[in-house]
């Protein structure tokens, strides 16, 4: 049974626990006009390794945060 006192403060609701904005990404692209400050990316399940290499490298020229950021064995050219 929900009772008052167990939510949390309206400005964190909906936030990621470490107080980001969670954006949901799928190619590099969608890393673009996205804010550092507030926000942070999570990468889709269904991405592969090669656009996840591309995605956690613009990431960082950008100064955005990877939050399922994952390290990736690489077993071809790509």
């Amino acid at each position: 049974m929900a009772r008052v006192g167990y939510g949390k403060i309206a400005a964190a609701r909906g936030l990621h626990p470490s107080g980001f904005e969670d954006v949901l990404v799928h190619n590099a692209g969608e890393l673009d006009g996205l804010d550092p400050e507030t926000q942070a990316v999570r990468i889709g399940s269904s991405v592969g390794n090669r656009k996840r290499t591309r995605i956690h490298e613009r990431a960082d020229e950008l100064g955005l945060r990877v939050l399922n950021r994952r390290q990736i064995d690489g077993k071809g050219d790509f």
